[in-house]
């Protein structure tokens, strides 16, 4: 570490491959250059994975034009090769965005698919772990997975039953169907409806297709959680920046008369 601490000319001139710290910097650092265009919504950024959304080439020339003008000014290099330009959908840490919807993407979807049965309580969280990052897509995931994280309540003693498989089966089958959801617009009427009880709750957010007026996923949300609570968190867990200030909320419980929204 000292050579990190000084500049000689034996000494590292740019970060070194391995140092734990290095990935927060440079994420920081990014966050830092990118900051007002990703409030703009103009880019987004995790690590060197940039993005550009547009709703048409002449927006996407003019979004891009701008990220790029704020990279040069601030010493960023770009290796072309691995760039994409005016993608009608992409993949993007492990979703695939097209024509206004996402979805898991399909390495992800034949990784579920292909994962064998845990035998140990590590492959148990690797699955939850898979799974776990498309959560959003899945309604009622808490609950779902439930018998499999109650497992890791008890490290030593492990057991695999009907319970635990059905759990197991039913979290591939979810992802296996290849579930969609419509991205957010914060102009699009709005709705979110919850359901909980004693061991959790689930709820999804829903909004209006500007095209047929049906309502479409938009997100999904769930956590094993007593239910009076569930409420608050469902609300703040799926709230948006831009949502409308006047959304529809649906509950199967009274509670909601005294919520402070």
């Amino acid at each position: 570490m000292h050579r990190l601490q000084k500049i000689k000319p034996e000494d590292y001139l740019k970060t070194p491959f391995g140092l734990c710290n290095a990935p927060a910097v440079f994420q920081r650092y990014i966050n830092e250059v990118f900051r007002d265009l990703m409030k703009k919504g103009i880019v987004m950024s995790y690590m060197d994975d940039l993005i550009v959304p547009s709703n048409d080439v002449k927006d996407g020339l003019e979004k891009l034009k701008i990220v790029l003008r704020t990279a040069e000014e601030n010493g960023l290099e770009i290796k072309w090769k691995k760039c994409q330009f005016l993608k009608d959908n992409v993949t993007y840490l492990g979703h695939e965005i097209e024509n206004g919807t996402v979805r898991p993407s399909r390495k992800k979807i034949e990784a579920v698919a292909d994962f064998p049965e845990p035998t140990t309580l590590k492959k148990v969280q690797s699955f939850l772990g898979l799974t776990g990052y498309f959560r959003k897509y899945i309604k009622d995931y808490s609950l779902i997975a439930k018998p499999l994280t109650d497992l890791l309540k008890n490290p030593r003693e492990f057991r695999f039953d009907d319970e635990q498989r059905i759990s197991f089966g039913m979290l591939k089958d979810k992802l296996s169907s290849e579930p969609v959801l419509k991205i957010f617009n914060h102009e699009h009427q709005t709705e979110l409806h919850v359901d909980a009880s004693q061991d959790g709750f689930g709820g999804v957010l829903l909004q209006k297709d500007t095209e047929d007026g049906e309502l479409v996923l938009a997100e999904c949300y769930s956590k094993k959680i007593r239910k009076m609570v569930s409420y608050t968190q469902f609300i703040i867990g799926v709230r948006k920046p831009t949502m409308p200030k006047e959304s529809t909320i649906a509950m199967n419980s009274k509670y909601w008369q005294w919520l402070k929204l």
